[in-house]
């Protein structure tokens, strides 16, 4: 059967040139409609990846978004969560030089001291505004150990210079949301000795936000709340989303956190329980891009369909212009099934050589080859299913005669 498939195809080259040309143009048209249908979806990664959804957590109302008290669980869960990137955690004390009992607070307590777990946690400070001794910095932020920045200007007033140890009496704060008042002079943390191994200069903000003098490692200063057993809240949460179209699953977890959308009508409150998502202009222009592919793949079984009746009509025309022979190969003993595959055989060969030119052609003009293999395959699949159904009936006529 191979043979006469061959001798056939040399016979009839004007008709296969026009096969294998439309075979060739259904690829190059369904290479375009599926490198549309990626293009787009790049599009809609890229904008994902170059428009980052920005996080804050706030109090109930959204009128607070920094002097909260924010759960070391919902910090955790943010810190430790797939779906999040860039956290910015931050924690406020208060403290004073030297060892003296809380009842001594007046004149005592005089430093502002943060906890930071990035640059980017600190009021008016950048990495170029850091000076760190030799051999320090690389992993200030991230690490566990008794140490810290100084304000230049602290150190100036103060006769501290980069390499000192200085005793910390530190005092965290706490907020009573009846009155909305802060206090720290009841709340000793811990007396802590930390070596000054860098400096930062000229700390301004354009905000309201205080200027710390002393800038502590984050872990530093969650582990001294654990070790003395006081409950650990954060003051500042931001972060980012990793991914934004993954945002559904993100509001989910946060949810499970904790975090609920904010109320304008709630009472204000220091309790930071509250998330606030800005992703307006994400889920507005993802939204305008999802529905385009959308509505470009919702043509694609009517394209299948197309390609099979297409694949149909052609060997059913090719077919009927094969009459004779099909009846003098049954004459001569040739089973009705046989003669209809051979007739789709020597068109499936015609259609691959179609697939294999179209593919060179599209490949120039920059098509990708996965995205070719795959037009390959649904072009083959469903031309040749109407192939199928046109010598399955062609077979049956010659049943018939």
């Amino acid at each position: 059967m191979f043979f006469y498939i061959i001798r056939s195809i040399k016979r009839r080259r004007v008709k296969n040139l026009i096969t294998i040309g439309i075979s060739m143009a259904l690829v190059v048209l369904l290479g375009l409609y599926f490198e549309n249908i990626k293009s787009r979806r790049e599009q809609l990664s890229d904008f994902a990846q170059n428009v980052p959804i920005y996080c804050q957590i706030s109090n109930s109302s959204g009128s607070r978004e920094t002097g909260l008290f924010i759960s070391d669980r919902i910090v955790r869960g943010i810190e430790n969560s797939e779906l999040t990137k860039d956290e910015i955690f931050m924690v406020w004390l208060m403290a004073g030089e030297g060892e003296f009992s809380p009842e001594d607070w007046v004149g005592n307590i005089n430093l502002y001291v943060e906890g930071a777990n990035r640059v980017e946690a600190v009021p008016g400070l950048t990495q170029e505004k850091i000076r760190f001794r030799d051999g320090y910095g690389e992993d200030f932020f991230t690490s566990e150990r008794p140490e810290c920045l100084v304000n230049e200007q602290t150190c100036e007033r103060r006769g501290w210079k980069v390499g000192d140890k200085i005793l910390l009496n530190l005092f965290y704060l706490m907020g009573d949301n009846a009155s909305m008042t802060l206090s720290c002079y009841t709340n000793p943390l811990e007396l802590a000795e930390v070596e000054i191994v860098g400096t930062m200069t000229e700390m301004e903000t354009v905000t309201s936000a205080e200027v710390p003098d002393i800038v502590l490692p984050f872990e530093t200063v969650r582990e001294m709340y654990r070790r003395n057993g006081v409950d650990f809240f954060a003051d500042t949460v931001s972060f980012s989303v990793k991914d934004p179209l993954r945002l559904n699953e993100f509001k989910e977890q946060m949810k499970e956190l904790g975090l609920m959308e904010r109320d304008v009508e709630a009472m204000d409150s220091y309790s930071g329980t509250s998330l606030i998502v800005k992703d307006d202009s994400f889920i507005s222009m993802a939204s305008d891009l999802r529905r385009s592919i959308e509505y470009t793949e919702a043509f694609l079984p009517v394209i299948i369909l197309v390609v099979a009746v297409i694949g149909y009509v052609v060997s059913c025309l090719l077919g009927n212009s094969r009459t004779k022979e099909c009846l003098l190969l049954w004459l001569q003993g040739a089973e009705r099934w046989k003669i209809a595959l051979g007739f789709w055989m020597e068109q499936m060969l015609l259609i691959l050589a179609g697939i294999v030119t179209g593919d060179i052609l599209v490949c120039l003009f920059g098509l990708d080859m996965a995205v070719a293999a795959f037009v390959d395959g649904v072009l083959l699949a469903a031309y040749m299913t109407g192939a199928a159904a046109a010598y399955g009936r062609i077979g049956g006529k010659i049943n018939r005669r």
